[in-house]
């Protein structure tokens, strides 16, 4: 028998050898895993380090939004641990701004030119009264002419407001106690509003409230109250209105 072995039988064997001495598959599957992870804490890390910058610099929806990310893509990483330590403070915040961008975009503020000097106003609508009603406008008004001016605007099928002229309103300010305020309505022949006296009490109350609340009665006979979330009036904004820009209708 020759002593020389063929080379395919050869190279048969050194595979099989390598085979027998390499990893299982479970080995290797192991190994993928840990790969993964290991890569997976370093994507988390370099988010995390994002988040925390954006924590820093007080950007609350832009951190947020990394947390989210991390919790997320990579819920078993270490850094989705950490982003728990803090996660509850950011999500408030960004709450908290989301809620005053809310209010404030419930105002409208305008400026328009007239004779020479500038009229303004800022409204926000009251929450659906109920029973039909329209909800109503409260405007403050700011004219060179006609001075300051609180008055509510009903839109729609909206009854008239009732009043002997002048007649007392009550307005409540948040939980305080409501105040009594004397008001008038217009003339039944001009766009029907009723105008709330004291301008600057007014404002001075609701400047520091989140909440407005005015019960009157309708020419039905019938009370209604008039809820407004007022938190995100700017009076430095009412009071300046126009005067970078120019007026604007």
């Amino acid at each position: 028998m020759s002593r020389y072995i063929a080379p395919s039988l050869l190279a048969a064997s050194i595979a099989l050898t390598l085979v027998a001495c390499g990893p299982s598959e479970q080995e290797r599957q192991q190994a993928a895993q840990q790969q993964a992870a290991q890569a997976a804490e370093t994507q988390a890390a370099e988010q995390y380090a994002l988040y925390e910058e954006a924590r820093a610099d007080g950007n609350w929806e832009v951190a947020l939004s990394y947390a989210e990310f991390i919790r997320q893509t990579y819920p078993e990483s270490s850094i989705a641990a950490q982003v728990e330590a803090t996660y509850d403070e950011v999500a408030a915040q960004a709450a908290g701004i989301r809620e005053t961008r809310r209010l404030e975009g419930l105002w409208v503020y305008h400026a328009v030119e007239e004779e020479g000097a500038l009229a303004r106003t800022a409204y926000i609508y009251s929450e659906a009264p109920g029973r039909g009603i329209s909800p109503v406008r409260l405007v403050l008004r700011a004219h060179p002419e006609w001075g300051d001016s609180v008055y509510l605007l009903p839109e729609g099928e909206t009854p008239r407001f009732s009043c002997d002229n002048p007649c007392e309103v009550p307005v409540r300010f948040d939980d305080a106690d409501a105040r009594d305020f004397e008001a008038v309505v217009s003339e039944p022949t001009e766009n029907h509003a009723m105008f709330i006296d004291d301008f600057d009490a007014f404002v001075e109350a609701m400047d520091s409230a989140s909440r407005v609340v005015v019960t009157t009665q309708t020419e039905d006979g019938e009370g209604v109250e008039l809820t407004y979330e007022v938190g995100g009036f700017s009076r430095e904004r009412f009071e300046s209105e126009g005067e970078a820009d120019g007026a604007t209708e």
